[in-house]
């Protein structure tokens, strides 16, 4: 008979749970979903203001520690001493480039010594070279000598004289 009784409970239970507590609990939960969602939004436009300030705290603060950590004075001798060492490196670049230009020059000039004579070389203590050579130019073909020799002439003063 329990048996019998319980089973005419359950619907009676279920058709009252339906009938007046599932509008209550779900409009509860649809309260309750709404009241977080504004309470969320409220959170945020009442702490935007700490936000800002916190940010702007962290930006005021980092120019300092910046120098601070870099070793940054007025003027910076952090950069005073990149500055320098840039400079170092670019004199030894050069100086050990130095000889560079006159090698290739040699090199380019070597195949013009073809009928050089009785050529002399003379090296100050200034780094300044003179050089004396005799020039024998063959001349082959229908040209005037004198032409084809003033032509040259013109061609290396053009590019040696100074």
């Amino acid at each position: 008979m329990a048996q019998a009784s319980t089973a005419l409970l359950l619907p009676n239970a279920y058709n009252k749970w339906h009938d007046d507590l599932a509008p209550h609990f779900f409009g509860s939960a649809k309260d309750l979903a709404a009241n977080l969602i504004n309470g969320l939004i409220k959170g945020i436009q009442d702490g935007i203001g700490k936000v800002v300030a916190a940010i702007d705290g962290v930006v005021q603060a980092l120019p300092q520690w910046v120098k601070d950590k870099l070793g940054i004075h007025s003027p910076s001798t952090v950069f005073a001493g990149l500055g320098e060492n840039i400079i170092a490196g670019l004199v030894e670049g050069m100086q050990s480039m130095a000889g560079a230009p006159q090698a290739v020059l040699s090199d380019m000039t070597a195949g013009m010594m073809t009928g050089v004579t009785g050529n002399s070389s003379t090296v100050n203590n200034t780094t300044s070279t003179t050089n004396t050579w005799n020039v024998n130019l063959p001349v082959a073909g229908g040209g005037r000598p004198a032409d084809e020799m003033r032509t040259t002439f013109n061609l290396l003063t053009s590019l040696y004289a100074s």
